[in-house]
């Protein structure tokens, strides 16, 4: 199986090193490795191109990772893209398993866990299997991929494998979707396709690299995953989607209060209102009037469920 690794980065010299050294540390070697230096200020550039390994590297001005890597995907050629980013890294099998659990299958798709590193402390947190599914599985539809979602596993870009005929066909990654366009373009990658689930750790996942084009505030990140959701609303109505999408503007709601501005606070009303319960509406009156108390409560409650989860 032939793969190209797609990487965006945004002045990542202090990084990109260590995710270039496990692509070279892999037992099944990519064909291409396309990195897109996205606004980049630094040596991001001259260390990508010293390396030995078949890459295209080239600077682009989109200050935006969705549109880096559409821009790359369409200067590959192998018929299954790989996606990594220049802060993360891949543990030597990745993408030996991937070529392994996809072989002689019809699957659009693959992804596999991930451990997380916490650059604060530093710490690591082992990736844990969350499904109801021990064992790599092929074949799984999009209708699975949503029943199984309140087991909270969504799936990381860093571990995800797509075909390429079939990521062009659904229009790649949407450059509006500027948080969550990972999650976006798999949802219309996989409906109507089969896909495979691997529930072993093949990554390293780090959280909140500086800088990075990718990682903005939690009340983007959950504005974007509502908007998202309606996006793809009526090609899943029908297994789950609308419950789903209703606890999502909750959660978009909650984090605009808790952690945005006035104005993230208004955009996420004029997306989410029509789709919360009578409850929640009631409980964002509330807010609305006094949104310090609210932001006080429930900073207090993320600081007791992340103590209870430790």
């Amino acid at each position: 199986m032939s793969f190209a690794v797609i990487m965006p980065a945004h002045n990542a010299e202090g990084t990109i090193g260590a995710a270039l050294d496990s692509i070279a540390a892999q037992r099944h070697q990519p064909a291409e490795v396309l990195i897109a230096a996205d606004n980049c200020s630094d040596r991001t550039l001259s260390i990508a191109r010293g390396y030995d390994l078949p890459i295209t590297a080239i600077e682009v001005n989109y200050r935006n990772a969705a549109a880096a890597r559409n821009h790359i995907v369409n200067l590959c050629s192998s018929p299954w893209l790989a996606f990594l980013d220049a802060d993360d890294v891949w543990y030597p099998d990745h993408l030996k398993r991937a070529s392994e659990w996809t072989a002689n299958t019809g699957d659009v798709g693959y992804f596999s866990l991930v451990d997380y590193l916490y650059l604060e402390g530093p710490r690591t947190e082992p990736g844990k299997p969350r499904w109801p599914i021990d064992v790599p599985t092929s074949g799984l539809t999009h209708r699975d991929y949503m029943g199984f979602w309140n087991h909270q596993l969504f799936f990381q870009m860093i571990t995800t494998v797509v075909r390429r005929d079939r990521f062009l066909d659904v229009g790649g990654y949407d450059p509006e979707q500027r948080r969550r366009h990972d999650f976006d373009m798999w949802l219309r990658v996989i409906h109507g396709h089969t896909w495979t689930y691997n529930p072993d750790v093949t990554a390293r996942y780090t959280i909140d690299t500086p800088g990075s084009i990718s990682r903005e505030n939690w009340a983007n990140s959950e504005w974007f995953m509502l908007r998202a959701m309606l996006k793809n609303r009526a090609a899943y109505a029908d297994c789950g989607l609308l419950p789903i999408i209703a606890s999502t503007a909750r959660r978009a709601m909650a984090s605009a209060y808790t952690d945005g501005s006035a104005e993230d606070r208004k955009r996420a009303h004029d997306l989410a209102w029509e789709h919360l319960s009578g409850r929640d509406r009631l409980v964002f009156r509330a807010a609305s009037a006094a949104p310090r108390i609210f932001q006080h409560i429930n900073r207090k409650r993320r600081e007791r469920i992340s103590a209870s989860s430790e």
